[in-house]
Protein backbone atom coordinates (compact mmCIF):
# COMPACT_ATOMS: atom_id res chain seq x y z
CA UNK A 1 0.00 0.00 0.00
CA UNK A 2 1.36 3.53 -0.87
CA UNK A 3 0.99 6.45 1.49
CA UNK A 4 1.41 9.76 0.40
CA UNK A 5 2.87 12.02 3.14
CA UNK A 6 1.63 15.31 3.47
CA UNK A 7 3.80 18.09 4.91
CA UNK A 8 2.29 20.27 7.69
CA UNK A 9 2.77 23.99 7.74
CA UNK A 10 3.98 25.12 11.26
CA UNK A 11 3.91 28.81 9.59
CA UNK A 12 0.38 28.73 8.47
CA UNK A 13 -0.97 27.06 11.05
CA UNK A 14 0.31 29.47 13.80
CA UNK A 15 -1.29 32.18 11.72
CA UNK A 16 -4.77 30.92 11.92
CA UNK A 17 -4.26 30.67 15.77
CA UNK A 18 -3.31 34.39 15.82
CA UNK A 19 -6.08 35.21 13.54
CA UNK A 20 -8.78 33.37 15.80
CA UNK A 21 -7.14 34.78 18.93
CA UNK A 22 -7.71 38.14 17.85
CA UNK A 23 -11.07 37.86 16.18
CA UNK A 24 -12.21 36.77 20.26
CA UNK A 25 -10.40 39.37 21.28
CA UNK A 26 -12.12 41.78 19.21
CA UNK A 27 -15.73 40.08 19.63
CA UNK A 28 -15.31 40.75 23.77
CA UNK A 29 -14.46 44.27 23.18
CA UNK A 30 -17.17 44.87 21.02
CA UNK A 31 -19.75 43.14 23.43
CA UNK A 32 -17.91 44.56 26.48
CA UNK A 33 -18.84 48.30 24.71
CA UNK A 34 -22.24 48.00 23.90
CA UNK A 35 -22.39 46.72 27.79
CA UNK A 36 -21.04 49.68 28.30
CA UNK A 37 -22.43 52.33 26.62
CA UNK A 38 -26.32 51.04 26.92
CA UNK A 39 -26.53 52.36 30.25
CA UNK A 40 -25.17 55.63 29.48
CA UNK A 41 -27.59 56.07 26.35
CA UNK A 42 -30.63 54.94 28.64
CA UNK A 43 -29.65 57.11 31.47
CA UNK A 44 -28.98 60.39 28.89
CA UNK A 45 -32.46 59.02 26.98
CA UNK A 46 -34.58 59.29 30.80
CA UNK A 47 -32.52 62.58 32.12
CA UNK A 48 -33.66 64.78 28.13
CA UNK A 49 -36.99 63.25 29.03
CA UNK A 50 -37.28 64.29 32.92
CA UNK A 51 -36.27 67.62 31.62
CA UNK A 52 -38.80 67.86 29.06
CA UNK A 53 -41.30 66.86 32.11
CA UNK A 54 -39.88 69.98 34.13
CA UNK A 55 -39.96 72.34 31.65
CA UNK A 56 -43.89 71.57 31.08
CA UNK A 57 -44.50 71.88 34.26
CA UNK A 58 -42.71 74.61 35.00
CA UNK A 59 -44.03 76.82 31.72
CA UNK A 60 -47.61 75.51 32.92
CA UNK A 61 -47.33 77.50 36.19
CA UNK A 62 -46.12 80.80 34.02
CA UNK A 63 -47.96 80.24 30.51
CA UNK A 64 -50.17 83.55 29.52
CA UNK A 65 -52.10 84.06 26.31
CA UNK A 66 -54.20 87.09 25.61
CA UNK A 67 -56.20 87.20 22.48
CA UNK A 68 -55.64 89.89 19.77
CA UNK A 69 -57.72 90.88 16.74
CA UNK A 70 -56.39 93.78 14.76
CA UNK A 71 -58.19 96.91 13.42
CA UNK A 72 -57.65 98.75 10.25
CA UNK A 73 -58.62 102.23 9.69
CA UNK A 74 -57.36 104.18 6.12
CA UNK A 75 -57.90 108.30 6.54
CA UNK A 76 -57.61 110.97 4.12
CA UNK A 77 -55.16 113.11 6.60
CA UNK A 78 -53.91 113.65 9.96
CA UNK A 79 -55.86 114.67 12.51
CA UNK A 80 -55.67 114.82 16.58
CA UNK A 81 -58.62 113.35 18.88
CA UNK A 82 -60.82 111.84 16.54
CA UNK A 83 -63.60 109.39 17.25
CA UNK A 84 -63.71 105.88 16.34
CA UNK A 85 -66.72 103.56 16.91
CA UNK A 86 -65.58 99.74 16.79
CA UNK A 87 -68.35 96.89 16.88
CA UNK A 88 -67.68 95.25 20.34
CA UNK A 89 -66.06 91.58 19.38
CA UNK A 90 -68.13 88.97 20.48
CA UNK A 91 -68.17 87.61 24.02
CA UNK A 92 -65.53 90.39 25.17
CA UNK A 93 -66.08 91.53 28.72
CA UNK A 94 -62.96 93.10 30.26
CA UNK A 95 -60.99 93.81 27.09
CA UNK A 96 -58.55 96.98 26.36
CA UNK A 97 -57.29 99.10 23.22
CA UNK A 98 -53.43 99.22 24.71
CA UNK A 99 -51.55 100.85 27.76
CA UNK A 100 -53.29 104.27 28.48
CA UNK A 101 -55.78 104.10 26.11
CA UNK A 102 -59.81 104.63 27.45
CA UNK A 103 -62.72 103.91 25.98
CA UNK A 104 -65.87 103.54 26.34
CA UNK A 105 -68.69 101.40 25.66
CA UNK A 106 -72.12 102.30 24.36
CA UNK A 107 -74.47 99.68 22.74
CA UNK A 108 -72.74 96.87 21.23
CA UNK A 109 -69.68 99.33 20.28
CA UNK A 110 -67.14 100.70 21.89
CA UNK A 111 -65.66 104.38 21.70
CA UNK A 112 -61.88 105.75 21.74
CA UNK A 113 -60.49 108.96 20.93
CA UNK A 114 -57.29 109.26 18.97
CA UNK A 115 -54.87 110.97 16.64
CA UNK A 116 -54.54 109.73 13.06
CA UNK A 117 -52.07 109.92 9.95
CA UNK A 118 -53.13 110.18 6.65
CA UNK A 119 -53.29 106.56 5.14
CA UNK A 120 -53.32 103.33 6.59
CA UNK A 121 -53.86 103.40 10.72
CA UNK A 122 -53.24 100.22 12.81
CA UNK A 123 -55.12 99.20 16.50
CA UNK A 124 -55.55 96.65 18.00
CA UNK A 125 -57.91 95.43 20.90
CA UNK A 126 -57.14 92.57 23.03
CA UNK A 127 -58.58 90.49 25.86
CA UNK A 128 -56.45 88.15 28.44
CA UNK A 129 -59.25 87.34 31.66
CA UNK A 130 -56.85 90.27 33.65
CA UNK A 131 -58.94 93.44 34.43
CA UNK A 132 -58.18 96.30 32.64
CA UNK A 133 -58.50 100.01 34.19
CA UNK A 134 -57.72 102.87 31.92
CA UNK A 135 -58.51 106.24 32.76
CA UNK A 136 -59.70 109.31 30.90
CA UNK A 137 -57.03 112.13 29.45
CA UNK A 138 -60.00 114.05 27.57
CA UNK A 139 -62.86 116.49 29.13
CA UNK A 140 -66.09 115.25 29.94
CA UNK A 141 -69.32 116.25 27.89
CA UNK A 142 -71.33 119.04 29.37
CA UNK A 143 -75.09 118.73 28.33
CA UNK A 144 -77.93 121.18 30.65
CA UNK A 145 -80.84 121.84 29.24
CA UNK A 146 -81.20 120.72 25.86
CA UNK A 147 -77.59 122.14 25.16
CA UNK A 148 -74.47 120.87 24.83
CA UNK A 149 -70.76 122.18 25.15
CA UNK A 150 -67.20 121.45 24.47
CA UNK A 151 -65.85 124.24 25.71
CA UNK A 152 -62.44 123.73 24.37
CA UNK A 153 -63.58 123.66 20.84
CA UNK A 154 -65.83 126.83 21.69
CA UNK A 155 -68.73 124.41 20.31
CA UNK A 156 -72.27 124.54 21.22
CA UNK A 157 -75.38 122.43 20.13
CA UNK A 158 -78.98 123.14 20.96
CA UNK A 159 -81.21 120.70 20.80
CA UNK A 160 -84.82 120.43 20.36
CA UNK A 161 -85.72 117.55 22.48
CA UNK A 162 -83.85 114.70 20.94
CA UNK A 163 -82.45 115.91 17.35
CA UNK A 164 -79.98 118.94 17.03
CA UNK A 165 -81.64 122.14 15.91
CA UNK A 166 -78.73 124.65 15.99
CA UNK A 167 -74.91 124.93 15.91
CA UNK A 168 -72.87 127.60 17.36
CA UNK A 169 -68.78 127.31 16.49
CA UNK A 170 -65.98 130.05 16.83
CA UNK A 171 -69.00 132.40 18.24
CA UNK A 172 -70.58 132.16 14.55
CA UNK A 173 -74.27 130.42 14.22
CA UNK A 174 -73.00 127.86 11.27
CA UNK A 175 -76.38 126.14 11.09
CA UNK A 176 -80.25 126.93 12.37
CA UNK A 177 -83.60 125.60 12.38
CA UNK A 178 -82.79 122.57 11.28
CA UNK A 179 -85.68 120.02 9.86
CA UNK A 180 -86.20 116.53 8.50
CA UNK A 181 -88.58 114.98 6.80
CA UNK A 182 -90.09 111.88 4.88
CA UNK A 183 -90.99 111.89 1.19
CA UNK A 184 -91.15 115.94 2.16
CA UNK A 185 -93.75 115.57 5.02
CA UNK A 186 -92.42 117.28 8.21
CA UNK A 187 -90.94 114.42 10.66
CA UNK A 188 -92.58 116.22 13.93
CA UNK A 189 -93.33 112.74 15.92
CA UNK A 190 -91.04 110.95 17.48
CA UNK A 191 -92.02 108.17 20.38
CA UNK A 192 -89.77 108.74 23.62
CA UNK A 193 -86.30 110.23 23.48
CA UNK A 194 -83.65 107.92 25.32
CA UNK A 195 -80.44 110.12 26.14
CA UNK A 196 -77.38 108.10 27.08
CA UNK A 197 -74.14 110.37 28.31
CA UNK A 198 -70.80 109.45 28.96
CA UNK A 199 -67.36 111.32 29.52
CA UNK A 200 -66.47 110.64 25.75
CA UNK A 201 -69.99 110.30 23.65
CA UNK A 202 -73.05 111.26 24.12
CA UNK A 203 -76.02 109.25 21.81
CA UNK A 204 -79.91 110.41 21.32
CA UNK A 205 -82.22 107.96 20.15
CA UNK A 206 -85.54 108.17 19.06
CA UNK A 207 -88.47 105.93 16.99
CA UNK A 208 -90.42 107.09 13.96
CA UNK A 209 -92.98 104.96 11.89
CA UNK A 210 -90.37 104.99 9.04
CA UNK A 211 -87.16 105.20 10.77
CA UNK A 212 -84.90 105.08 13.98
CA UNK A 213 -82.79 108.02 14.23
CA UNK A 214 -79.27 108.00 16.37
CA UNK A 215 -77.44 111.19 16.98
CA UNK A 216 -74.10 111.27 18.91
CA UNK A 217 -71.49 114.12 19.92
CA UNK A 218 -68.26 113.31 21.44
CA UNK A 219 -65.55 115.20 23.75
CA UNK A 220 -63.01 117.46 22.08
CA UNK A 221 -64.48 116.88 18.65
CA UNK A 222 -66.90 120.13 17.22
CA UNK A 223 -69.22 117.54 15.38
CA UNK A 224 -72.10 115.67 15.34
CA UNK A 225 -72.87 112.33 13.90
CA UNK A 226 -75.77 110.81 12.59
CA UNK A 227 -77.53 107.12 11.83
CA UNK A 228 -80.79 106.66 10.07
CA UNK A 229 -82.38 103.21 10.33
CA UNK A 230 -84.89 102.16 8.22
CA UNK A 231 -87.64 100.11 9.95
CA UNK A 232 -87.38 96.86 8.74
CA UNK A 233 -90.89 96.16 7.53
CA UNK A 234 -90.62 98.94 4.78
CA UNK A 235 -91.66 97.83 1.52
CA UNK A 236 -91.91 100.70 -0.07
CA UNK A 237 -89.59 103.60 -1.00
CA UNK A 238 -88.83 106.58 0.91
CA UNK A 239 -86.56 109.64 0.89
CA UNK A 240 -84.87 111.01 3.36
CA UNK A 241 -83.91 115.02 3.96
CA UNK A 242 -82.39 117.47 6.50
CA UNK A 243 -83.02 121.15 5.70
CA UNK A 244 -81.58 123.85 7.75
CA UNK A 245 -80.05 127.61 6.70
CA UNK A 246 -76.22 128.26 6.95
CA UNK A 247 -74.14 130.84 8.14
CA UNK A 248 -74.86 133.41 5.03
CA UNK A 249 -70.82 134.51 5.27
CA UNK A 250 -70.04 130.47 4.13
CA UNK A 251 -70.46 131.68 0.41
CA UNK A 252 -67.76 129.29 -0.51
CA UNK A 253 -67.95 125.67 -1.31
CA UNK A 254 -65.70 122.38 -2.48
CA UNK A 255 -67.31 119.11 -3.10
CA UNK A 256 -65.87 116.02 -1.53
CA UNK A 257 -65.08 114.09 -4.81
CA UNK A 258 -64.54 117.04 -6.91
CA UNK A 259 -60.28 118.21 -7.16
CA UNK A 260 -60.52 121.96 -7.65
CA UNK A 261 -58.64 124.50 -8.10
CA UNK A 262 -59.61 127.14 -5.67
CA UNK A 263 -62.80 127.34 -4.73
CA UNK A 264 -66.65 127.62 -6.07
CA UNK A 265 -69.16 130.42 -4.68
CA UNK A 266 -72.33 129.92 -3.63
CA UNK A 267 -75.03 131.84 -5.83
CA UNK A 268 -77.40 133.99 -3.50
CA UNK A 269 -79.87 135.00 -6.57
CA UNK A 270 -80.83 131.18 -7.53
CA UNK A 271 -80.38 127.56 -6.12
CA UNK A 272 -77.51 125.37 -6.84
CA UNK A 273 -77.73 121.43 -7.26
CA UNK A 274 -75.04 118.70 -7.22
CA UNK A 275 -74.59 115.45 -5.84
CA UNK A 276 -71.88 113.74 -4.04
CA UNK A 277 -71.24 111.93 -1.22
CA UNK A 278 -70.07 115.36 0.58
CA UNK A 279 -69.49 118.84 0.51
CA UNK A 280 -67.68 121.77 2.67
CA UNK A 281 -68.95 125.13 3.14
CA UNK A 282 -66.82 128.00 4.41
CA UNK A 283 -65.18 131.79 4.78
CA UNK A 284 -61.85 132.31 4.84
CA UNK A 285 -61.85 131.69 8.39
CA UNK A 286 -63.65 128.57 9.29
CA UNK A 287 -66.56 126.00 7.90
CA UNK A 288 -68.35 123.20 8.49
CA UNK A 289 -68.15 119.88 6.26
CA UNK A 290 -71.19 117.81 5.76
CA UNK A 291 -70.37 114.07 4.55
CA UNK A 292 -72.20 111.26 4.22
CA UNK A 293 -71.90 107.18 3.38
CA UNK A 294 -74.23 107.86 0.73
CA UNK A 295 -74.61 109.92 -2.34
CA UNK A 296 -76.71 112.98 -1.06
CA UNK A 297 -78.35 115.52 -3.37
CA UNK A 298 -77.51 119.13 -2.18
CA UNK A 299 -79.59 122.06 -2.60
CA UNK A 300 -78.01 125.58 -1.66
CA UNK A 301 -80.88 128.18 -2.40
CA UNK A 302 -81.32 131.72 -0.75
CA UNK A 303 -83.58 132.55 1.73
CA UNK A 304 -83.90 135.82 3.12
CA UNK A 305 -80.25 136.91 3.04
CA UNK A 306 -79.87 133.48 4.38
CA UNK A 307 -78.24 130.32 2.55
CA UNK A 308 -81.16 126.85 2.78
CA UNK A 309 -79.11 123.99 2.40
CA UNK A 310 -81.04 120.24 1.79
CA UNK A 311 -79.49 117.06 1.89
CA UNK A 312 -81.83 114.17 0.62
CA UNK A 313 -81.32 110.32 -0.37
CA UNK A 314 -83.59 107.56 -0.90
CA UNK A 315 -83.78 105.78 2.21
CA UNK A 316 -82.84 101.77 1.35
CA UNK A 317 -80.16 100.90 3.90
CA UNK A 318 -78.81 102.80 6.87
CA UNK A 319 -77.73 106.28 6.35
CA UNK A 320 -74.77 107.55 8.08
CA UNK A 321 -74.13 111.51 8.12
CA UNK A 322 -71.98 113.70 10.12
CA UNK A 323 -71.67 117.73 10.46
CA UNK A 324 -68.29 119.01 11.36
CA UNK A 325 -67.03 122.05 12.15
CA UNK A 326 -63.42 123.66 11.34
CA UNK A 327 -61.13 126.31 11.57
CA UNK A 328 -59.61 127.33 8.47
CA UNK A 329 -60.35 126.81 4.96
CA UNK A 330 -59.51 123.16 5.05
CA UNK A 331 -62.82 120.40 4.41
CA UNK A 332 -63.11 117.67 7.61
CA UNK A 333 -64.59 114.60 6.35
CA UNK A 334 -64.15 113.40 9.76
CA UNK A 335 -67.61 111.05 9.10
CA UNK A 336 -65.61 109.23 6.93
CA UNK A 337 -63.89 107.97 10.34
CA UNK A 338 -67.31 106.14 11.54
CA UNK A 339 -68.83 104.65 8.70
CA UNK A 340 -68.09 101.36 9.57
CA UNK A 341 -67.13 100.16 6.02
CA UNK A 342 -64.26 102.43 6.47
CA UNK A 343 -62.85 100.45 9.55
CA UNK A 344 -61.86 96.61 9.03
CA UNK A 345 -61.60 94.14 11.82
CA UNK A 346 -58.52 91.10 11.82
CA UNK A 347 -59.45 87.86 12.74
CA UNK A 348 -58.83 87.03 16.14
CA UNK A 349 -54.94 85.46 16.95
CA UNK A 350 -53.36 84.09 20.37
CA UNK A 351 -50.18 85.64 21.41
CA UNK A 352 -48.57 83.15 24.05
CA UNK A 353 -45.76 83.76 26.57
CA UNK A 354 -44.93 83.86 30.11
CA UNK A 355 -46.65 85.60 32.91
CA UNK A 356 -44.38 88.25 34.68
CA UNK A 357 -46.74 88.56 37.23
CA UNK A 358 -46.76 84.56 37.51
CA UNK A 359 -43.32 84.23 37.52
CA UNK A 360 -43.53 86.67 40.72
CA UNK A 361 -45.90 84.34 42.56
CA UNK A 362 -43.65 81.42 41.64
CA UNK A 363 -40.70 82.90 42.75
CA UNK A 364 -41.54 82.99 46.97
CA UNK A 365 -41.22 79.23 46.02
CA UNK A 366 -37.79 77.42 46.75
CA UNK A 367 -36.84 74.69 44.81
CA UNK A 368 -37.77 72.20 47.29
CA UNK A 369 -41.21 73.56 47.57
CA UNK A 370 -41.33 73.76 44.35
CA UNK A 371 -41.01 69.78 44.43
CA UNK A 372 -43.12 69.70 46.33
CA UNK A 373 -45.50 71.93 44.90
CA UNK A 374 -45.32 69.91 41.98
CA UNK A 375 -45.49 66.82 43.61
CA UNK A 376 -42.53 65.80 41.80
CA UNK A 377 -41.03 62.46 42.45
CA UNK A 378 -37.71 62.02 40.45
CA UNK A 379 -34.85 61.63 42.40
CA UNK A 380 -32.95 64.32 40.27
CA UNK A 381 -31.82 67.56 41.54
CA UNK A 382 -33.01 70.56 39.29
CA UNK A 383 -32.57 74.26 39.14
CA UNK A 384 -34.28 76.23 37.00
CA UNK A 385 -33.54 80.28 35.62
CA UNK A 386 -34.90 82.89 33.90
CA UNK A 387 -33.62 86.50 31.92
CA UNK A 388 -33.83 88.78 29.91
CA UNK A 389 -31.93 89.52 26.68
CA UNK A 390 -29.88 91.67 29.01
CA UNK A 391 -28.51 89.39 31.25
CA UNK A 392 -31.26 90.12 33.97
CA UNK A 393 -32.30 87.22 36.57
CA UNK A 394 -36.15 87.36 36.60
CA UNK A 395 -36.31 83.99 38.46
CA UNK A 396 -34.06 81.15 40.32
CA UNK A 397 -35.25 78.36 42.02
CA UNK A 398 -32.97 75.15 43.02
CA UNK A 399 -33.19 71.93 44.81
CA UNK A 400 -29.53 71.90 46.00
CA UNK A 401 -25.97 72.24 45.09
CA UNK A 402 -25.00 70.08 41.50
CA UNK A 403 -20.76 70.47 42.46
CA UNK A 404 -18.84 67.84 40.52
CA UNK A 405 -22.20 65.70 39.47
CA UNK A 406 -23.30 65.24 35.63
CA UNK A 407 -25.47 67.86 34.75
CA UNK A 408 -27.67 67.80 32.21
CA UNK A 409 -28.97 71.42 30.63
CA UNK A 410 -31.97 72.46 28.76
CA UNK A 411 -32.34 75.87 27.44
CA UNK A 412 -35.20 77.48 25.06
CA UNK A 413 -36.35 80.91 24.43
CA UNK A 414 -39.61 82.16 24.70
CA UNK A 415 -41.46 85.79 25.71
CA UNK A 416 -42.38 87.56 28.59
CA UNK A 417 -46.46 88.65 27.36
CA UNK A 418 -48.07 91.82 29.46
CA UNK A 419 -51.91 92.15 29.84
CA UNK A 420 -51.70 94.61 26.73
CA UNK A 421 -50.26 91.46 24.10
CA UNK A 422 -46.55 93.30 24.00
CA UNK A 423 -43.91 90.51 23.72
CA UNK A 424 -39.96 91.10 25.02
CA UNK A 425 -37.60 88.12 24.73
CA UNK A 426 -36.92 85.77 27.59
CA UNK A 427 -34.39 82.23 28.13
CA UNK A 428 -35.48 79.88 30.24
CA UNK A 429 -32.24 77.66 31.60
CA UNK A 430 -33.18 73.95 33.45
CA UNK A 431 -30.56 71.70 34.45
CA UNK A 432 -30.66 68.61 36.17
CA UNK A 433 -28.42 65.65 38.09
Amino acid sequence: MYVKRIKFNKKAAGNQVDWAISLSIFLLMITWFFLMIRPLASSEIRSEQELNELLEVFENEIKYTVDEISIFAKFNKSQDNVPLMIKKPNNWNDYSLGQGIFFEELDDHFIFITDVKSGGNKFKVVQSGDTYLETSEFSKIQYNNNELRIDEQNYIVNYNGSVPDEVFFENNHQVQKISYYINDVPVQYYLPNNLTKKDLVMKNSNSHAVFDMENYAFTENPFIFFRILPQQYLVENYEFKIVFDLDPSYTLYETKNTNLIGNKTISLSSCQTFNDYGVDFRNSLQGITFSSNSNMTFEACPNGGMVELSMSTMLNETLEFGFNSHKGQTNNYTTDYLIQDKIILGTQKEIEGYSRNKIITLDGFTGKGLRNKWNYTSDRNFEIELFDEDQKRLFFASTGEYGNANVFVKQERNYLVNRYGEQKIIFTNIRMW
